[in-house]
């Protein structure tokens, strides 16, 4: 018997509400939309003369894991909440260790982020540090400690999953877990601090004219650092909106919908398509 079942049904779920079904709906033509132009962000990040950047390899990585959470987040749950199929159900156990899978994908996808925004800061903080460590095929190397962040926070809780909420239409931690939390707000609080150094650091070499001929930061640096800046920004903005929706008062009429705008943030937030 897999956790929280009774028989076919989800007791973590309400058989009363009838708002998933629309939610459904919702999340498939935003996935619709969104998944394509990611995947055209990642074939443009992908071609050979565009790779050469370190920070265009990084974004290849995050490109792709935005298309794997967007399936999570718009294809899979869309369907489920139109049919109204949980991992209870017969013939989608599957959904129960797709759970587990997606949660190592949202690791490694935090990890990601937090390399990227190392990447930018150190360009323009610590020039030689930053072609020390990304320089040419060593930005692959990454991929090696982001793996391994990911792995130890499976292996520290293994119990912990997500599952999606059919009938209400929005995923829900199966168990609560001290490291998701951590790796939530550690990825806030890093991804910020980065990009706040990063925009300190750019205000100075433009005071100090130093972006001028002969100058080590070309301006595509500052524009393609400048515009990863917004993307983080807009990722700060979603994260903050997805935390925040969980905690609306019980007596708010739009709490009934947090969770489901939560999902929605979520969505948006892999969306972006890293468009730097």
């Amino acid at each position: 018997m897999l956790p929280d079942c009774n028989g076919t049904h989800l007791t973590l779920d309400s058989p009363y509400s009838n708002q998933g079904q629309l939610a459904g709906y919702i999340y498939l033509s935003i996935g619709c939309i969104s998944m394509p132009i990611c995947s055209f962000v990642f074939y443009v990040f992908s071609r050979p003369n565009v790779k050469q950047s370190s920070c265009y390899k990084l974004l290849m990585i995050t490109t792709s894991l935005d298309i794997l959470n967007l399936i999570s987040a718009t294809i899979v749950s869309g369907f489920a909440s139109i049919f109204g199929v949980s991992y209870c159900d017969n013939g989608f156990k599957w959904l129960y260790p797709y759970g587990h899978f997606f949660m190592c994908v949202w690791y490694i996808y935090c990890a990601s982020t937090e390399v990227l925004a190392l990447n930018r800061m150190l360009v323009f903080a610590r020039p030689q540090l930053a072609i020390f460590l990304f320089k040419g095929r060593r930005v692959w190397l990454w991929l090696i400690p982001i793996f391994v962040y990911s792995a130890f926070g499976l292996l520290i809780d293994p119990s912990m999953y997500f599952v999606y909420l059919p009938n209400r239409g929005f995923f829900l931690d199966g168990k609560t877990s001290v490291f998701h939390i951590f790796n939530n707000f550690f990825k806030l609080g890093f991804v910020t601090a980065c990009y706040i150094i990063m925009t300190l650091f750019i205000i100075k070499l433009k005071r100090k004219n130093t972006n001028e001929r002969g100058s080590r930061i070309s301006s595509h640096q500052i524009t393609l650092s400048l515009q990863t800046l917004g993307v983080a920004a807009l990722a700060d903005f979603t994260s903050c909106g997805y935390l925040g929706a969980n905690y609306f008062p019980d007596h708010w009429a739009i709490s009934q919908y947090s969770g489901n705008i939560g999902q929605l943030e979520w969505i948006f937030l892999h969306s972006k398509g890293d468009n730097a």
